[in-house]
């Protein structure tokens, strides 16, 4: 009895899960999001009259009849197609529901339902490089009702990167960050041009030949892979299919040409996404696999960049911006986009490779930095030279939006634009984002600009104006003067020698008098002279000395030019009382070397982001008392004698780092003690942290006040704006409820997409490495839990 009751629950089991499948499966063939039961946010406005309703999402589906009229009709939920397209579930008053596609139809915001949150109107430039760019992108973004925008830039001297945000990635309530992935439009066009150079290169196809070779058809009319990726094949502005089969009869009919010209010259060019997406679909044809995945390997894994063709694909669909057209209206929901994934079927994808290139505009820029330096990336090889060259060959010169160009394959070229020689750029508008990405091949500058939800206006070269505003005030300052951001610091103190004088300054707690002078005793005797600011001998309350007192002799010992070093005397609490008191132009005109940790955290911050200079975590005079650790002492005597950069950093005997989150991340290493960091939230002192390796350490936190303090980080968009996190030692943290601190930055790191490393010599352990703030470091984090930290510059010059 028992044995054929199981039986039968088993059945049903089964019977459950093969039900549960098939509507899985259902689901997934139309690609679809879940429809609502109704919305309050938005409303639908159908364009024009007797507009065509289908039963579900797609043109495929049965007539569900018509709206007579254009106009407003209640949301009820999205979905999109095969082709990726959204289309909307409709329902009017009178009880006709149906679905509408987003080309008939656009998805508002009702007034009474616009999230609160002002977009920023203005900023006032500081007279800076930096600011003069940011000034021009609020006033270009406010001017064209832009909700979102980002810009990216790469000098060409050096490689160096530098990022801008406005406004918001989901309107009122997530900001744009300079990691938010954007739509990208027929920037696509130019990675499917490069992926089918780089295909050429490895011998898979030919650019020159007749395409029906490949397709097995007879063309009337020879067209080849170069001709498609120029985008005057001669086919006409026909919708890109979808299907191989339809494809195929497409371009082996002579109806889909325009008649009487030659293919490949000017008079045949015709701005055509579906000649981009044949292309793409001819070199899958070849790869017998998504060119995705081509795409993958040969471009975006070597550039380090989290790009896809299909927005679902991304590592990291977290960071998905919506896309908004102009008057908010809703183009397309952070929530569809992660739903676009490539199918694994060739040919399927047509349409993601002629306008579906979703990224960040901070890694986009790479992308053209990568043609700009004749296809080299730092010390990998994207595409031989050759290959740049053929894309940056003027094949057409032809006419647009009142602008003359020269069209090439996969890029365009203006001369005299925005005062450069000429630049090879290409644009695009895709789902209201509004982008534009360009380099001058005699400098290599770089500019990359995406803007969401502004008005589209063209300007003379047929450039989106918005676009066009910023790119010219961006090359304008790269022509006369120098971009600085705070991870591209220049000021450094020097490196020491015998004989050198090191100041002893009090930020925090007062220091034993006998412990002090044991301390003072030992660096004496290590060739160095001492001088003592006159608070490290006094007392004000728990601290030594006054605010004011502390913070005058940090301003006088770095006027002072016969103090070589700066050294904290503490730690404990009071360094933040002094920001509001410091000189951030003195010693911005004085730097030198600053190393303190613990509650000195506050004022590395505030010196790197204020006065733009490097300084040091790592040993305080506390470290120089009657216990002082060998491998503490010999970073500290190492480091402050050192001009040249570290390398990979000297692990204590018997510890390792270990991989938490695997990863590769470079850029300037900032921050020191978690509680102070998170204590600076919401302050103008707070770390901004944008494209930093972010450092973290505590003393004495249990594992949920951790807790707490990372997640108020997190809230504040720390987290989103580093690149990679080091964490040093948690010393004396006790475990809550059996939940180690290590527990908690585990949970807390898996959520992240970024690379994070365990382990660094850092803290109040009694065991501290010499790690220079400010300057640029590379970490790894391997999978099989190893990891390495290379210090790549030094805090200080000779």
């Amino acid at each position: 009895m028992y044995r054929k009751v199981t039986e039968k629950k088993h059945l049903r089991i089964r019977l459950g899960r093969a039900f549960t499948a098939l509507l899985l499966a259902l689901f997934f063939v139309v690609g679809s999001v879940p429809p609502a039961s109704a919305d309050s946010t938005y409303y639908i406005y159908i364009k024009s009259d007797n507009t065509m309703l289908r039963t579900g999402p797609g043109s495929s589906y049965a007539s569900a009849g018509a709206i007579s009229k254009a106009g407003k009709i209640n949301y009820l939920g999205s979905g999109l197609d095969s082709n990726n397209k959204v289309w909307y579930k409709v329902g009017s008053a009178t009880g006709k529901n149906g679905w509408v596609s987003s080309d008939a139809a656009e998805r508002r915001y009702k007034s009474s339902a616009k999230p609160a949150g002002a977009l920023p109107q203005s900023y006032s430039s500081d007279g800076s490089a930096y600011n003069d760019i940011l000034a021009q992108i609020y006033k270009s973004a406010a001017a064209c009702g832009a909700v979102g925008a980002q810009v990216s830039v790469i000098r060409g001297k050096d490689g160096a990167q530098f990022d801008w945000t406005y406004g918001w990635s989901e309107y009122g309530t997530k900001r744009m960050g300079v990691t938010t992935k954007v739509g990208l439009g027929e920037i696509s066009e130019t990675v499917t041009a490069m992926c089918a150079l780089k295909m050429n290169e490895n011998g898979l196809v030919g650019l020159s030949g007749d395409i029906g070779s490949i397709w097995g058809v007879k063309m009337p009319v020879g067209v080849s892979l170069s001709m498609l990726l120029t985008n005057s094949s001669t086919l006409k502005n026909l919708t890109t299919q979808n299907s191989i089969k339809n494809t195929a009869s497409l371009i082996s009919s002579s109806s889909s040409y325009n008649s009487g010209v030659t293919p490949g010259t000017a008079k045949a060019w015709k701005r055509n996404a579906f000649g981009i997406g044949t292309a793409a679909a001819t070199l899958e044809l070849v790869l017998k696999e998504p060119l995705e995945r081509f795409a993958q390997d040969n471009l975006f894994v070597p550039l380090e960049a989290d790009i896809s063709f299909y927005a679902g694909g991304l590592k990291n669909t977290k960071k998905l911006a919506s896309r908004y057209g102009y008057n908010l209206t809703a183009v397309m929901l952070s929530s569809e986009a992660k739903t676009i994934k490539p199918s694994g079927v060739i040919g399927q994808g047509q349409i993601n490779y002629a306008t579906g290139l979703t990224a960040s505009t901070h890694d986009a820029a790479k992308i053209f930095y990568t043609l700009a330096n004749d296809g080299a990336y730092g010390d990998k090889r994207i595409l031989t030279t050759s290959s740049v060259k053929t894309m940056e060959n003027k094949r057409l010169t032809v006419k647009e939006n009142g602008g003359e160009f020269r069209q090439s394959t996969g890029l365009r070229y203006i001369k005299s634009l925005y005062g450069t020689k000429g630049l090879y750029y290409n644009m695009g508008s895709a789902n209201g984002m509004i982008s534009f990405a360009s380099y001058d091949p005699t400098t290599k500058n770089t500019v990359a600009v995406t803007v969401s939800g502004a008005k589209v206006t063209y300007d003379k070269n047929g450039i989106y104006k918005v676009c066009g505003e910023i790119a010219n005030k961006v090359y304008s300052i790269l022509g006369n003067k120098n971009i600085t951001l705070y991870d591209d610091v220049t000021a450094k103190g020097k490196a020491l020698e015998p004989g050198d004088t090191i100041g002893i300054v009090a930020t925090s707690y007062a220091m034993d008098e006998a412990e002090f002078n044991r301390a003072v005793t030992f660096l004496q005797k290590m060739g160095y002279n001492v001088k003592i600011a006159p608070s490290c001998k006094l007392r004000y309350k728990l601290y030594a000395g006054s605010d004011r007192q502390r913070a005058n002799d940090i301003n006088n010992f770095f006027a002072d030019s016969s103090v070589d070093a700066i050294l904290c005397m503490r730690g404990g609490n009071g360094a933040s009382r002094l920001l509001d008191l410091l000189d951030y132009d003195l010693i911005a005109k004085h730097p030198k070397l600053f190393i303190g940790y613990s509650d000195v955290t506050s004022l590395h911050i505030a010196l790197y982001q204020k006065s733009h200079i490097t300084t040091v975590h790592g040993a305080m005079l506390t470290s120089f008392t009657s216990k002082i650790n060998q491998y503490t002492a010999d970073q500290f005597f190492n480091g402050i004698t050192r001009s040249t950069p570290i390398g990979e950093i000297e692990m204590p005997k018997g510890r390792k780092l270990e991989a938490i989150v695997t990863g590769k991340a470079e850029g300037p290493v900032i921050g020191g003690n978690l509680s102070v960091i998170a204590s600076m939230a919401g302050t103008e002192y707070e770390l901004k942290g944008e494209h930093c390796i972010l450092l973290i350490e505590e003393l004495g936190e249990s594992a949920s006040t951790i807790d707490r303090m990372l997640t108020q980080l997190r809230m504040n968009g720390l987290f989103d704006r580093v690149d990679g996190i080091l964490v040093g030692d948690f010393t004396d943290c006790p475990s809550y409820d059996d939940i180690t601190a290590k527990n908690v930055i585990e949970d807390f790191a898996k959520k992240l997409g970024k690379p994070v490393i365990w382990g660094v010599p850092c803290g109040h352990s009694g065991i501290n490495m010499f790690m220079p703030l400010g300057t640029r470091v590379r970490m790894t984090a391997n999978r099989d839990g190893s990891a390495s930290l290379k210090i790549l510059e030094s805090a200080l010059v000779k």
